[in-house]
This record gives structure tokens, sequence and C-alpha cells, in this order.
């Protein structure tokens, strides 16, 4: 078990999740998927760390701190996500904003009470390291301080306790922002079938264009104060513009090795506005 590995791990992580839609129509299927393969990268996780233990301290602690929260959490996140659309309403559009909306203010309220005043919360948004060996090496469990019953079932070979709280938290937060997605999508939804037009909305510009615009939009952090993964926002554009954007990410890599300018399509933008601007429209 190295460092080394765990990028490893993380990037399989990311290429799995890299392929993924988030369509309604597959989500489903999606996040089955996702569960099942996070689940199997846990259990090969726990085989490796219980046949050959950690190479020294810093080791473990990089383990339980940053690579199983991230794969637990999303674990966790998958699995919720696959429970809550199994269960939607297969009804109206308004049902469903209703359902999603009532499963957010859970979400939220369950954060607020159990998350946010927590201590491991506290440590981990703070970014604080001096309780590092007490929270992420294992057989350092207090059970007098009033810890959740859960560390009483814990696999203790393979956990510290806090790893699991932290993993809830960091899960928590993927769900909000994936149900406040969802909502979006249907308040677009609803607006969509309201407007009266016989001519759909529809992208004039390259895929490339698009590519280049969706990518601004995240690093300037425009967009839920760039919290929002770039492919989700790739989805919300295909959605809404009935579009297919094939490679994002290597379309991204492409752009970088541009001769002539990285930013054509916003170059483009700026001119046209600022030319715009000089003809001195009137409103």
């Amino acid at each position: 078990m190295t460092k080394l590995n765990g990028k490893t791990t993380q990037d399989l992580i990311f290429k799995e999740e890299s392929k993924l839609t988030l369509d309604p129509s597959l989500i489903i299927k999606e996040a089955k998927y996702m569960t099942t393969y996070l689940s199997r990268v846990l259990a090969k996780q726990k085989e490796l760390i219980i046949t050959h233990g950690f190479s020294n301290q810093e080791e473990e602690i990089y383990f339980f701190k940053i690579l199983k929260p991230k794969i637990l959490s999303k674990l966790m996140y998958y699995n919720k996500i696959y429970k809550i659309e199994t269960h939607s309403p297969n009804t109206t559009c308004k049902t469903l904003k209703e359902y999603y909306l009532k499963k957010l203010k859970q979400v939220s309220s369950e954060y607020k009470l159990y998350y946010i005043n927590s201590e491991i919360y506290k440590y981990y948004k703070s970014q604080r390291t001096d309780k590092d060996k007490e929270y992420y090496t294992r057989g350092n469990i207090d059970i007098l301080k009033g810890v959740n019953s859960i560390a009483f079932e814990i696999d203790h070979q393979f956990s510290t306790y806090y790893d699991y709280k932290l993993s809830r938290i960091l899960s928590s937060e993927l769900l909000y922002e994936y149900l406040s997605i969802r909502l979006n999508q249907l308040t677009i939804t609803t607006f969509s079938k309201d407007i009266t037009t016989t001519t759909p909305l529809l992208w004039s510009e390259s895929s490339t264009a698009l590519v280049e615009l969706i990518y601004a939009l995240y690093a300037s952090g425009a967009i839920n104060q760039g919290d929002l993964e770039i492919r989700k926002i790739a989805y919300l554009f295909q959605n809404y513009f009935n579009i297919t954007l094939s490679d994002v990410h290597h379309t991204f890599h492409r752009m970088k090795t541009r001769n002539y300018s990285r930013t054509i399509f916003l170059d483009k933008l700026k001119k046209s506005l600022e030319d715009y601007m000089d003809k001195d429209h009137e409103f």
C-alpha cells in the first residue's frame, strides 16, 4: 500500500465516473454500476491492508484520512442515489420536484444536526493535522468519549471510526449537490414546456466552442461557487441544447495545445460583445 497506489486508485475511479451521463433515464443503471464497482475497489483495498499492512504511520494516516474516505463516501453517495431514484414517483414533474425537494431538506437537516457541529467536521474543514494520529490510525478509539455506537460494529482492522464519519460528511455534500441538480433539471423542464415556440434551442457553434465555454464557467467558479463538477455542467448544457459532447476531457486537452489561441471562442465572445456595445443599441 503506497501513496502511488492511492493516486492510481483515484485515477481509475475518476475514469469510471467520467463515463457517467447523469441522464435521468440512465441514472439508476449508472448508480448501480458505480455502487458495485466501488464496493469491489474498497474490498480490494481491505484485502491489501489486512494482508500487507502499512509501511509506516504516515502511509496509514494517508489511507484513512484521504484515500478511504474518497472511496467510501462515493460508495455511500451512489448507493443513496440508487435508492432515491428507484423510489422516485413515476408521475408529474410537480410531484417529482416535491419528492426531490423533500429529500434535499432531509439531507440538509441531517447535515446540520449530525455533522456541522461535530469534532471531525471542524477538524476536517480547518485542515488541521495535529490530531491525525488519534483520528486516522487504528486502535485509538476512546469508547468513553461518547462516540457513536457504530464504533462497536466497525472492522477495527480496516477503520479508525473517524474515517467513517468523514466519509458520511463527504457523501452528504455530494448528495446535496446531486439533488440540487435534479431539482434544477426539473425546473428547466417545466420552464421549457411553458415556452410556446416552434423553434427549439440549438447550439449554433461547434461542440469544441461549447466545451471551451463549459471549462471557462467551471474555472471561474461562476456556477455554484465553483463546486459543480465539469461532467455535471457538461450534462446540463447537453440536455438544454440537445447536443452530444463525446469526449469533453480530451477536447479540453486538445484546446490546450492550440497554436494560435487557446481561447478562440471566448475571444470571439468578447469581441462580439464589445462590437455590440460600440453600436450604441437602444432598448
